[in-house]
């Protein structure tokens, strides 16, 4: 079987074709469960940011705590 693998060129281009398309699939998923994780942690900061506003903490101070710049965290506080 392997030897008609390697001496068949269309099975080779075959062979590749399903490759790329396995690899193309798995960089898909990959990215989208990356852009997941980022979404929800950018959430997060957020839903914490808005908790220490509501305990009067300092724009400075969230921003500092949470890493999103102070624009960010005023437009929470003017929300």
């Amino acid at each position: 079987m392997f030897d008609i693998v390697r001496s068949d060129p269309a099975t080779r281009e075959l062979i590749r074709i399903m490759n790329d398309g396995a690899c193309d699939y798995n960089s898909a998923i990959c990215e989208a469960e990356m852009e997941g994780e980022t979404k929800g942690r950018m959430e997060e900061k957020r839903e914490a940011a808005l908790s220490m506003l509501s305990d009067g903490m300092s724009i400075t101070s969230v921003s500092k705590y949470t890493g999103l710049s102070s624009s960010e965290v005023q437009a929470l506080k003017s929300h």
